[in-house]
């Protein structure tokens, strides 16, 4: 992962996509290549100035600040995952057992 001005841009392997982020919570794709199949050893995402260059193994690119303002008006494709009700049902199997006294 790297970071460009105030955007993190990182690279995924299997499948090979490059994608961008403002705050490392929701991340929107640059790039996506699902034609490779398996684990992409050659994945690599560089900043040159203004530049964003990153290789996929078939593929060199070359992307700019434009590239990435226009990602980050897509669907993020990676949010956080909250799991507020795997959290309130096992609050409710720690009060329904008696286990809570062990944390007090």
């Amino acid at each position: 992962m790297v970071r460009l001005g105030s955007y993190y841009v990182g690279g995924s392997s299997s499948p090979t996509v490059i994608v961008v982020s403002e705050d490392l919570r929701y991340w929107y794709p640059l790039y996506v290549d699902a034609s490779i199949p398996g684990y992409n050893h050659f994945v690599s995402v560089e900043v040159l100035g203004d530049k964003i260059v990153a290789t996929t193994g078939r593929e060199l690119l070359i992307l700019s600040s434009d590239d990435v303002r226009e990602a980050l008006r897509r669907k993020p494709i990676l949010t956080p995952y909250g799991a507020y009700f795997d959290r309130v049902r096992g609050a409710a199997y720690m009060v329904r057992r008696g286990l809570w006294r062990f944390w007090v």
